[in-house]
């Protein structure tokens, strides 16, 4: 093992500057690298109710609030994620102005800032291999839902357009998941942490542009590693400037050996092996178990109501009303959305209805938004089959409905061509 490692005395910014982010980034990486040991989750979640309680009392305490902890949600920009922000930054600023009196003697912590490379080297390594496996798998993005391709441009979330933007290319996935990946192999190594850095840096920068743009709740942990990733390269900050901007001629970076026997290589080669072999299994058991949750969510969804149905027949209070006849009461066809139900009419008009199901889908009960018409129907779904039959107001109902293909989509139909003779934007 080796590493830039040279005694140069730093100016006083600079060693103030370096007990800042010490403190600072080692602050945010903790726990890792225990974080991806599954026998530490236990321990893990307990810290975190704790840390959770004392963010939530500052909360209280200085700004005068009255909040509670929300269950974990998958958002990291909440108010106690800023609250927390607080806390690092106030506890680097002391802990900076602490030691700088404390060590005013020192010239250069050349050697502490190896071993904090190495922290953010392999922190930076697991969060990147993990998310590239996630986009590789299509664990993070997966093809958007029947629900979803019902649902209309302008009743989706910005952040449910940027998942179904990313979610549609299996390739873009596979790119944008490969790049995070290999960003994070390279760091691994020292002889390819500056070109890792800088992968690191460019799929960073498109990753926090898309979630300040589309306003997806991970804004502060993806801009810190984008801000860890800048910090590995600030070394050769003069050497990328002299060879990209001055094309000057430039030294390589000057090292010395950490270890000095074949005992000490051998061992440092072995933890080594066993630590990338831990990152590589904990991503790929994650990825696998979010796979197996995912096919178990969308094999429960498909088995209840879901996706759009086409009416086959209709019985009004006991006469077949043909297409044609009575258009304003004669449905047409009836799309499900979770809690909601859109009915379209044979005039093309539509409502929307809530709804609820009881537990095997056999029974279910819409009602209209200002709750003045209500439906009970007993539901019978046999293949791409739905039978429903029961009383919307004061009309009994007899209805026959067939599921539609999510491929009757353009989006799913349209597929890939090399060659197009006019732009095919719909």
């Amino acid at each position: 093992m080796e590493s830039a490692i040279v005694n140069k005395p730093w100016s006083q910014q600079k060693l103030i500057a370096f007990r800042f982010f010490f403190t600072y980034f080692l602050l945010h990486t903790i726990p890792f690298p225990l974080s991806i040991l599954a026998l530490s989750v236990g321990v893990l979640q307990h810290l975190t109710e704790l840390f959770g309680f004392f963010y939530e009392g500052i909360a209280n305490a200085m700004l005068d609030l009255d909040y509670k902890r929300p269950q974990p949600t998958g958002s990291g920009d909440t108010l106690l994620n800023y609250i927390q922000l607080g806390v690092f930054f106030t506890i680097s600023l002391l802990s900076a102005g602490i030691w700088s009196l404390v060590d005013r003697g020192r010239t250069n912590y050349e050697r502490l800032l190896y071993w904090l490379f190495v922290v953010l080297r392999y922190y930076l390594a697991a969060v990147l291999i993990g998310y590239g496996f996630a986009k590789i798998f299509k664990t993070q993005f997966p093809f958007p839902s029947e629900h979803r391709l019902y649902q209309s441009y302008g009743d989706s979330s910005p952040m449910g357009l940027l998942w179904t933007f990313m979610g549609y290319s299996t390739v873009y996935n596979v790119f944008i998941g490969l790049s995070e990946a290999i960003g994070g192999a390279l760091v691994l190594f020292r002889r390819t942490r500056l070109i890792g850095a800088m992968v690191i840096i460019a799929v960073m920068s498109h990753v926090v542009i898309l979630n300040f743009a589309y306003d997806v709740p991970v804004k502060l942990f993806s801009t810190h590693l984008l801000v860890m990733s800048i910090f590995l390269i600030l070394p050769d900050l003069t050497r990328l400037v002299n060879f990209f901007i001055l094309n000057e001629a430039i030294e390589p970076l000057p090292v010395k050996p950490i270890y000095h026997n074949i005992r000490s290589k051998q061992l440092y080669v072995a933890l080594k092996s066993v630590v990338i072999a831990t990152i590589v299994a904990a991503s790929t058991m994650q990825v696998l178990e979010t796979r197996r949750m995912t096919k178990n969510y969308y094999a429960t969804t498909r088995e209840g109501l879901s996706g759009e149905f086409a009416v086959e027949s209709f019985t009004l209070n006991g006469k077949i009303v043909l297409p044609g006849q009575l258009d304003t009461r004669r449905w047409k066809k009836i799309q499900f959305k979770n809690k909601e139900v859109n009915i379209q009419y044979m005039d093309e008009t539509a409502g929307r209805w809530q709804f609820n199901k009881n537990a095997d889908g056999s029974k279910m009960i819409i009602h209209s938004n200002d709750l003045w018409s209500t439906g009970q129907f007993k539901a019978i779904t046999k293949a791409d089959l739905l039978s429903l039959e029961g009383t919307l107001d004061q009309d009994s109902l007899r209805i026959t409905l067939r599921k539609q293909k999510a491929n009757s989509f353009l989006l799913v139909d349209r597929g890939f061509h090399w060659v197009s003779e006019h732009p095919f934007n719909r």
